[in-house]
Order: C-alpha cells, then sequence, then structure tokens
C-alpha cells in the first residue's frame, strides 16, 4: 500500500505547552498557518484532549495529511467513533493490530478494524507477514492466530514473547488450527514446557499422531485423567495415555 502522508519532523518535547494553554488558544492552533505539525500531534495524542477538538483535527485536511497525526487519533479513546471510523481506512496493518489488541478502544471500532484488518493481510507478501507476526505487541499477538497458514510467519508468532499462553490454549482448542500448526506448536521450544498447551496437544484429535504421542509421557497424571474423560481423543493417543495412567 502506497503511503502519500507526511511525516512529522522536529523535537516533540518543544511543542508540549499547546496541552498547558486555554482552550482557546488550541482551538486556534488548529486553523492558525503558523502551528507545527508536532503541536496537533501532542493534542492528539493527549488523553485529557477535549473530544470536539480531536473531531476537528480528524476534519481538517491539512494535519490528517500527517501519518503520525492520523495514528494517534485512532488510538486517543476520546476521539469521536465517527471521526475514527473515518480515518481507520488509511492505517497501515501493524497500527490496525495495535488497535485490536488495546481495551480502552470502542468496542464498535475494535470491529470495524478486525474486518479491515482481515481483508488488508490477504495482501500482504510472506515477508510482511513474518514481519507482523514478529513485531506485534501485547493484546495484538492473539489476533494473528488463525489469521495466518504459513509456516514461517506461524512459526515468528509462536516466538513473540507477547503471545500469552490463555490465547494459545484458545486457538489450540477452536476449529481455526490445522494439522500443520498444532504440530508447530507442539515442536517449539517455548510451549512445549507449558503442561497445559501439551494436554491441549495430546487431546485434540486434529494434532498429527507423530507430534502427539511423545508428548504424553510429559504429562502428569491429572492431565492423563483429563484426557481419559474427554471426548473427540483419537483412539490411539487415548490407548497411550490410559497406558501411562495406570504404570
Amino acid at each position: 500500500m502506497r503511503d502519500n502522508h507526511r511525516r512529522t519532523r522536529g523535537n516533540p518535547t518543544l511543542h508540549g505547552a499547546i496541552l498547558e494553554a486555554p482552550l482557546a488558544e488550541r482551538r486556534l492552533a488548529l486553523v492558525r498557518s503558523g502551528t507545527h505539525p508536532l503541536e496537533i500531534l501532542a493534542l492528539a495524542r493527549w488523553p485529557r484532549c477535549e473530544s470536539d477538538l480531536l473531531s476537528a483535527i480528524a476534519n481538517n485536511k491539512r494535519w490528517v495529511r500527517h501519518y503520525d497525526i492520523v495514528r494517534a487519533l485512532c488510538r486517543n479513546p476520546k476521539t469521536p467513533l465517527r471521526a475514527a471510523l473515518h480515518l481507520i481506512h488509511q492505517l497501515k496493518p501493524m497500527d490496525l493490530l495495535w488497535i485490536l489488541g488495546e481495551t480502552r478502544i470502542n468496542p464498535a471500532l475494535r470491529t470495524k478494524v478486525m474486518d479491515l484488518f482481515k481483508t488488508r493481510i490477504r495482501s500482504l507478501t510472506p515477508g510482511e507477514m513474518i514481519g507482523l507476526a514478529k513485531n506485534a505487541r501485547g493484546k495484538a499477538a492473539m489476533h494473528l492466530l488463525g489469521e495466518t497458514a504459513d509456516p514461517r510467519s506461524f512459526s515468528a508468532l509462536l516466538d513473540n514473547r507477547s503471545l500469552r499462553e490463555i490465547d494459545l490454549l484458545q486457538y489450540i482448542h477452536g476449529k481455526r488450527a490445522t494439522p500443520q500448526t498444532l504440530k508447530q506448536i507442539a515442536a517449539h521450544n517455548r510451549w512445549k514446557r507449558s503442561i497445559k498447551i501439551l494436554a491441549a496437544l495430546v487431546a485434540n484429535e486434529r494434532t498429527p499422531l507423530d507430534a502427539a504421542l511423545p508428548l504424553v509421557e510429559s504429562l502428569r497424571i491429572p492431565e492423563l485423567r483429563e484426557i481419559l474423560t474427554a471426548g473427540h481423543v483419537s483412539p490411539i493417543v487415548l490407548g497411550v495415555v490410559r497406558r501411562y495412567h495406570e504404570e
């Protein structure tokens, strides 16, 4: 996607005074010819900025030519929904992903962003998808699970320290996990140290036998017992689990 935005340049610390100015002065800054873009960026990022002022920035063609300002407006929970919805189509995939992982953002905005994100990532190259998987932060990493079947980008996602155990467990138990991705999880050095992950993989009938069976010996009695009472477990795996449980 071609980026036609300008970048805000300069020292941000030189433009923080606008946050201390009276409201009338902040309003005037939007239309004053000498206003530096970093002053507007400071307002767009400010958690206490007035919503109507954020809306005015969003509707000002002069300021939304700057990508940093657009991104800051979309990230600010106080930006009115209508204004943010108008701007999200300008965001890059990584910034869409950031919004998905931020619980302070309006749920209606996150829903629209999710739809846009799913459409946008279809056009990413494998290299771009790997970069996204490596650099997703916070809860954003969770939203990439199930969005890629490419082994390299899925491996990069498993390496991502922001990916949480609870999110990976939900993925393993869900419908979007594939035999290939389950096998990758089973072989991953970080995740095969988690008893909960191992038990979920063994209990999942979609986990290939050559990946599931070696994991059984690492399970404890409580996990073995739970698998014996679970449904949809491979009969072959169930037989091995029963043997270990009885020993």
